[in-house]
């Protein structure tokens, strides 16, 4: 089932990493952040970390996209979308420096979780070698640090984006997907026996979306609602779960819950590391320089930097791009990820 929309801020860890290449033509940087250089041996070797990793390019076939080709080092669309992770990057990186931050355990347990989440998950994550899982471990914890917001903060993040809904939308709608019925039983029984509905979808549903938020999947009065969920929750008391409920083939547990901050806390969250991040980014607008192998760079009030492939033919997928060090052919067939939620630190 596809998750309706309640028209919340969401944003992106990983870009969709679709298209076509990048050659490994050295020049002194890829980019440049105000005084801050990203060299390209660098950055063209953590796209090759991306390239070579197999199970990564097993997911990305899945989605319809492409890694490399076989000739290339990586497609040039994963190459910019890459840059945009990193440029973001080292302005987080700055900031956290600048306001001389420490992480803590807790920074790096949230670190990890979001870098493995960036890329499909732990076993995804754990084909990078060692030294690009420190890196992206690091990244995230950074970013954790400088993006954390107060409950005061989050609170009035409802006020002025959320609260509003409530009049179209009194009831939020929960769902958790299981593999089959007896499942689904075993899941209500947790439920009745206490556990809240958010914590068991979290936990338990494989449809990850929305398990991600605590099972939310859109408001209750949406016409696009399957009937038999609707059916399902018509009467029930808000938390409680319904029966096993199969749409589509597919076995569900749901619920409803008055719209209000508990239930959308993941999605206000997340609106508010979107504009932490924003907030990390305005001050650099005219200070980032891409190098236009890897592509054109430019700032959007509302989203942030945005790194757009290389469009002529000079620049755009040229033969032989090698990294030293790094095999020298691609693997066939690689393909490349579309990802999820979360912020746009590379």
């Amino acid at each position: 089932m596809q998750r309706t929309s309640l028209g919340i801020i969401a944003f992106v860890l990983v870009a969709a990493l679709v298209g076509a290449g990048c050659s490994g033509s050295p020049r002194a940087d890829a980019a440049t952040v105000k005084a801050s250089s990203i060299s390209t041996s660098s950055f063209n070797r953590e796209l090759t970390a991306l390239r070579d990793n197999k199970l990564l390019a097993q997911a990305v076939k899945a989605g319809g996209g492409s890694i490399s080709d076989g000739k290339h080092l990586v497609s040039s669309s994963i190459a910019a979308s890459w840059m945009n992770q990193v440029i973001v990057q080292k302005m987080i990186d700055r900031t956290f420096a600048a306001a001389h931050k420490k992480l803590t355990a807790a920074d790096r347990a949230a670190g990890k979780t979001l870098a493995q989440g960036s890329f499909g998950g732990a076993k995804t994550f754990a084909a990078f070698p060692a030294w690009f899982r420190n890196l992206e471990i690091d990244r995230k914890a950074r970013t954790v640090a400088v993006t954390k917001t107060t409950a005061a903060q989050r609170a009035a993040l409802y006020q002025s984006k959320f609260a509003a809904n409530a009049a179209q939308c009194p009831d939020i709608l929960l769902i958790i997907q299981v593999p089959d019925a007896t499942t689904a039983d075993a899941v209500i029984a947790q439920i009745n026996a206490g556990a809240s509905f958010s914590d068991v979808a979290k936990r338990e549903s494989i449809e990850t979306t929305t398990a991600a938020e605590g099972g939310v999947a859109g408001c209750a009065n949406d016409p696009s609602i399957p009937a038999e969920l609707a059916a399902a929750v018509t009467g029930l008391q808000p938390g409680a779960p319904s029966k096993p409920v199969t749409v589509s083939g597919s076995t569900y547990v749901a619920t409803v819950e008055p719209y209000g901050p508990e239930v959308l806390a993941a999605e206000i969250a997340t609106a508010a590391q979107t504009e932490a991040l924003l907030a990390i980014q305005r001050p650099y607008r005219g200070d980032v320089h891409v190098n236009p192998q890897y592509g054109t760079v430019k700032f959007v009030a509302g989203t942030g930097f945005t790194v757009s492939p290389p469009k002529t033919p000079a620049t755009l997928d040229q033969p032989g791009g090698k990294v030293a060090g790094a095999p020298t052919t691609a693997p066939t067939g690689a393909t490349a990820t579309t990802a999820t939620t979360a912020p746009p630190a590379g």
